[in-house]
This record gives C-alpha cells, structure tokens and sequence, in this order.
C-alpha cells in the first residue's frame, strides 16, 4: 500500500475557518512510502478529504497529544504540519479496517455553533481516560459530499467509517468525544448507523444571541452594503452553501446578505436536530443558558448522561469560567472589539424565522433538553 510524501514549501490557507484542503499547502513531492506507516506514527493524522480526486490528505505535526488540547484540531493541524502524505481512498479505508473502535467509546458534541460546544469538549477533556478531538474537519468534508453528491452513499458511509476509525487509532482504549462543526449534525443519522452504541448531545443558543456571537466571529462588521461587502457576502454563501441545505435551497436570484446567510445556518441546524427527533433519535439538548446560568450542573449532567461523570469535580470547575477559544483566532480577547449585529440584521433573522413553519421565533426552545444536576 503507497503512500505519497510531500515537503511543505509554503502554507497558503486564506480562511482561518474555510474547509481544510489539500491545497491550504504548497507542496513538493518526496517520493513513496509504506501506507502503514501512517498508522505507526503517533505524529501524523487525518487532515482532509480530497474527493474530487478520491484521496485522503494527512499531516505531520509533531504528536496527536497537543493536537486533543488544541480549541480547534484542524487550525491546530494546519499551524503545526511539517510534511504531508496523501492515500487513495480505497487504501484509507483498508488501513482503517485494521482499526476496531467500539463505539459504545463514542460521543458525539453537535451544536449550532456558537454554543458553548467548545466549553463542553473542554469539561469532557479533564475527565481521566477521556480524549476530546475538537473539529477534526475530514468529517465537514465528507458532508459537503453526501449534499453534493460528489460520491455515493454507501461509498460515503465506509469513508465516513474509515475516517472516525482513523481519528480514534492511537487512543482506542479511552472514552472519545468528537466536537464537529454545526452543519456535520446532518451526517448524525449515518453516524449512529455506523457506529449504535455512541452517545451524543446537541448544544443550541437562542437566535438572537447566536446572531450577534456568529457576526463577531466570523464576519467582524458588515458595514454600508457597499460593493466590497456584496462580494464578500456572495463568496461566504457560496461556501455555506455546499454544507448547509438551507443556504443551497434558497432562492438564487435573491441576495443574501451576511445575516440572511447566518439565520439559514441556525435554522438549518435547529431544523436537522428537530427531524432527527422526530425519528426516534435519541439525543438530548443542553441551551446556552444552562452555562451562563448553572455550568457546574450541566457539566454534571452532561458527563452522567454520557456515562464518564468523575468522583470529583475539581478539575472541571477549573475550565468552566476560563476562555474555551483561548489561542485561536476566535478567543474572546479577538473578538472583544469586533462589532456585532445591528438593527437591520436583527430584523432579517426575524424575516427568515417568520417564514418557518414552527422554527418561527428567537427564543425557540427544543424539546429534550437536559436539566441541570
């Protein structure tokens, strides 16, 4: 089984955020190596999926331990990789039939976004025998294909398989929790075909309160609709629009400004988890509120639910009032000065959730949410 290598001549990543690519590097070609060496290697994991091509793309980047610690994996796989290898899919998935993770050792954060879901992976990760791998992005990857049909389905399973297998390889015999971003909950049903014995959780914020954290994370300030803005706004909706239904359905010939954009996002997100419901799966929901309000106690329940609650709680309340983002771009000394939502945004959220049948007012509540211990 070959592997190609490759020397990183330059790191060309533009969007802090965008979807991890193989071309986020420059890279010169080393020669071959044995496949299995990227399983040997504590250092090298999984870093994107290529499906165009049918490749999977991987990094060195010294070892997987500071990689668990990192706000987010896939920025803290990009800062650190040092050489890249890439595997044809069909070796990917032979390489992780080797791999056996029980997936009763699952649990899955999905959330919004914005949420709380990177405090929560931080409560989970002071857990003894606990490892919490926050956005590994080959599984956002993957999404973009189930909803642009860029591979079939049952293709996507094994690779979707092959994927958590691959992520989970040097700590199978510990408790694993995958944060994934808000719109990979649209890959939960596969997940829990493939994997019935995992646990998840789903975090969600009120819309407005989302609105306004999601404008100063990832837009900054809109400003005067000037023609700048516009183009920006139509390149960030033609990126959302590859993962999240809402955003592709929506009527082309209408502009979407940035908090159009948004509101589709939560909506879409809300919308997945109330059809899941709606099919008998099973899986809690923790709001926002919880963690302002009472964060020991849903930090309790949480864990309980999982089936990983500790004797002491010591070393979760020492992460629980301390900046879960710390480092990243996104930690709350970045954000501090950025400007939020105003008023017109504010108003087209409320225009898009006039327009849903039942997901109609801000301060939506979903039915099975976790009480605080």
């Amino acid at each position: 089984m070959i592997a190609h290598e490759y020397d990183i001549k330059a790191k060309t990543r533009t969007s802090a955020t965008g979807v991890t690519d193989i071309n986020d590097f420059e890279l010169e070609s080393v020669g071959c190596t044995d496949a299995r060496q990227l399983l040997n290697d504590p250092g090298i994991s999984l870093y994107a999926m290529d499906t165009a091509n049918q490749i999977a793309v991987f990094v060195a980047s010294g070892t997987t331990g500071t990689l668990f610690e990192a706000p987010f994996y896939y920025m803290a796989q990009y800062e650190a990789a040092e050489r890249v290898f890439t595997i044809s899919f069909d070796i990917m998935i032979r390489l992780a039939q080797t791999i056996d993770v029980e997936s009763r050792r699952l649990i899955f954060i999905f959330s919004t976004g914005r949420a709380g879901s990177t405090l929560a992976g931080r409560v989970f990760s002071q857990i003894e025998d606990v490892v919490t791998i926050s956005e590994p992005d080959v599984l956002t990857a993957l999404l973009a294909a189930r909803l642009n049909a860029s591979c079939n389905d049952l293709k996507l399973k094994e690779l979707l398989v092959a994927s958590v297998r691959l992520l989970c390889a040097g700590v199978l015999e510990k408790q694993i929790v995958i944060k994934v971003r808000g719109s990979v909950i649209e890959l939960c049903d596969w997940l829990i075909q493939c994997f019935p014995d995992m646990k998840s959780v789903f975090l969600y914020r009120d819309a407005e309160s989302w609105l306004s954290s999601s404008m100063r994370a990832f837009v900054g300030s809109t400003g005067d609709p000037d023609k700048g803005v516009v183009i920006g706004e139509r390149a960030y909706r033609s990126r959302m629009a590859r993962l999240v239904p809402m955003v592709a359905r929506f009527d082309e010939g209408t502009h979407l400004s940035y908090a159009g954009i948004l509101s589709l996002i939560w909506l879409s997100v809300m919308e997945r988890y109330m059809k899941l419901r709606s099919q008998g799966i099973e899986m809690p929901a923790i709001p926002f509120k919880n963690w302002l309000n009472s964060p020991l106690e849903t930090s309790e329940s949480m864990l309980e639910y999982c089936g990983c609650r500790p004797d002491s709680m010591k070393t979760v309340c020492d992460v629980l009032f301390k900046d879960s983002q710390a480092g990243s771009h996104l930690s709350k000394k970045n954000l501090l000065n950025r400007k939020a939502t105003e008023k017109k945004d504010v108003d087209e959220l409320k225009k898009h959730l006039s327009r849903h049948p039942f997901i109609n007012r801000v301060d939506f509540e979903v039915p099975g949410s976790l009480c605080p211990c």
